[in-house]
């Protein structure tokens, strides 16, 4: 029973969707610390948009394609997305206004 239980664990381990829940954990983190600090309006959300799309479009080098390419080329649709999003953030971010004290 025990060796089934070994094998199960290694099935588990290798066939784990591939740094998902860490790149999640980083991104709360850091946009925590900076939700902390006096901060422009939207800039939360660029930031999150930006380490999301990073982070996206990473992990989607490791994964098999879900539906064919729209545009062709190397990419995937989500990488796609991820592009436009990070797009979206870096625009959010580049806006200066002024902090907003607490």
């Amino acid at each position: 029973m025990r060796s089934g239980a070994l094998r199960l664990a290694r099935t588990i381990l290798i066939r784990r969707p591939p740094t998902r829940a860490e790149t999640e954990t980083l991104t709360f983190a850091l946009l925590y610390l900076r939700f902390r600090r006096p901060h422009p309006a939207g800039a939360i959300i660029g930031l999150y948009l930006v380490l999301y799309a990073f982070a996206r479009f990473v992990i989607e080098f490791y994964r098999a394609p879900d539906q064919p390419n729209p545009f062709g080329g190397s990419l995937t649709s989500a990488q796609w997305i991820s592009v436009a999003l990070f797009v979206l953030g870096a625009l959010a971010l580049a806006r200066r206004t002024k902090p907003q004290g607490r």
